[in-house]
């Protein structure tokens, strides 16, 4: 008998999800905003409030490009600091 083989999609696809709609909700909620690059990955393009400097994110890692810091919430406070 032939087992069937069921495509899974990886666990990691709804913690992914989940981590860029905490992010959406909270940039949202600072009224910073944002633009979603690929949802896949979890990419985000953002523009600090004080010189209107792109700011890059990665939802799923909480990598903010160029900063050793990580996580929405330290995100959040660059983009919103003033100069």
């Amino acid at each position: 008998m032939a087992e069937s083989k069921k495509t899974k999609k990886p666990s990691n696809d709804k913690s992914l999800k989940e981590r860029l709609n905490y992010a959406t909700e909270q940039l949202t909620k600072h009224d910073v905003e944002f633009s979603i690059k690929n949802e896949q990955s979890g990419h985000l393009h953002c523009r600090r409030k004080s010189d209107d400097k792109l700011m890059q994110f990665w939802a799923g890692t909480g990598k903010i490009m160029g900063y050793e810091e990580r996580g929405i919430h330290k995100l959040i406070q660059l983009l919103t600091e003033c100069a």
